[in-house]
C-alpha cells in the first residue's frame, strides 16, 4: 500500500517505557534494539500513539488497515493483528500496561508517551545597533553585581538541584520467596531467583510466575546474574563445579527452552548478557 506523504513525514520519534518508535521509518526498537513487527500492528502501533489516552474505534483501526474494496474478516484480522503488536510489547489484555481494549468499542493506549522536541525554524532579525557609551557604563555595576552573585551561588552549593520523586510504592508480591542475587527489570516485569527457581512478576503486580533451575545440582548457591529482554534469556551462575574457585555458567530460557552450560568462571565474577544473547561480558 502507497504511503501518503503525511504518514512519510509523521512527525517526532515517540517514546514510552523501553521502547521507541520511529514514525518517519516505521520502526520500533525496544532498548535501541530494533523488533521485527509485520506491517499491520505498526500502523496500529502509529495510530494508537497519535491518540495516546483516547479511544481508538475499531472502525478507523480497520479503514486504516484495509482500504474500500478489501475482502477480509475484519474483526479476526484486526484482533490478530493487535494480538500481534502486544506480544511485541510483551503487554496483555488482562493488565495491560500500554494497549487497553474497550469492548466492541476498540483500543487505547494508555501509559505516557513523550516526543522529540520539533526544533522551531529560524527566524531572521536585524541586530539591534550596539548600546551607545554612556549605556554601557550605566550597566557595568549591574554587571558586576550579577557575576558576584553567582560567584557566591556556586562557591556555597545553594544552586536548585533537581531531586527525582516517587510517584507511587507498588508491592509486587506477597510471597515469603527469600530474593537472592540481582534483580533484573525491563519496564514490564521483574525477575529474581531463590537458587532453586526463577521468578518473574509484572510490574503492576500479580502471581509470579516460576522458571525451575532442576538442571542444576541441588544444595547449592545459584544466583541469577544476567537478563535479555529482548529474548527472554537468563544467565545463572552455580557455585557447584568440579574446579576449585570456579562457578559454572548456565544460559536458559524463562520460556522453557533447554538450559545449557556456557563455560567454567572465576568466581565473584560480575556478567551482562548482550541484548541479542550472542556475547557475554566477563569482569573480575
Amino acid at each position: 500500500m502507497q504511503r501518503s506523504t503525511a504518514e512519510q513525514n509523521a512527525g517526532p520519534k515517540r517514546r514510552f517505557g523501553v521502547f521507541e518508535y520511529d514514525p518517519q521509518a516505521r520502526e520500533l526498537t525496544k532498548h535501541g534494539v530494533r523488533l521485527k513487527l509485520q506491517e499491520q500492528p505498526v500502523q496500529i502501533l502509529a495510530a494508537l500513539l497519535a491518540q495516546a489516552g483516547q479511544i481508538v474505534p475499531r472502525e478507523e483501526l480497520q479503514r486504516r488497515l484495509w482500504p474500500d474494496g478489501t475482502f477480509v474478516d475484519y474483526e479476526q484480522s484486526l484482533n490478530k493483528a493487535v494480538n500481534k503488536l502486544r506480544e511485541a510489547l510483551g503487554d496483555s489484555t488482562a493488565s495491560p500496561i500500554y494497549i487497553e481494549t474497550l469492548s466492541r468499542r476498540g483500543y487505547r493506549f494508555v501509559a505516557p508517551v513523550e516526543r522529540d522536541e520539533v526544533p522551531e525554524p529560524a527566524v531572521s532579525t536585524v541586530a539591534p545597533a550596539p548600546p551607545a557609551p554612556a549605556l554601557r557604563r550605566r550597566a557595568l555595576p549591574w554587571v558586576v553585581a550579577g557575576g558576584c552573585a553567582l560567584a557566591v551561588v556556586l562557591a556555597t552549593g545553594l544552586w536548585p538541584i533537581h531531586v527525582p520523586l516517587v510517584e507511587r510504592v507498588v508491592p509486587l508480591t506477597g510471597d515469603t520467596v527469600r530474593k537472592l542475587g540481582t534483580i533484573f527489570s525491563d519496564g514490564n516485569k521483574v525477575l529474581y531467583g531463590d537458587s532453586n527457581w526463577v521468578y518473574s512478576v509484572a510490574v503492576s503486580g500479580g502471581k509470579p510466575t516460576p522458571t525451575s533451575l532442576d538442571f542444576l545440582p541441588k544444595g547449592w548457591m545459584n544466583d541469577l546474574t544476567s537478563y535479555s529482554p529482548i529474548r527472554e534469556q537468563i544467565v545463572v551462575t552455580s557455585h557447584y563445579s568440579s574446579k576449585p574457585g570456579l562457578d559454572e555458567l548456565w544460559l536458559s530460557g524463562t520460556g522453557g527452552e533447554s538450559p545449557r552450560k556456557i563455560c567454567d568462571v572465576p568466581r565473584l565474577s560480575r556478567i551482562a548478557l548482550a541484548p541479542n544473547t550472542e556475547r557475554i561480558a566477563l569482569s573480575t
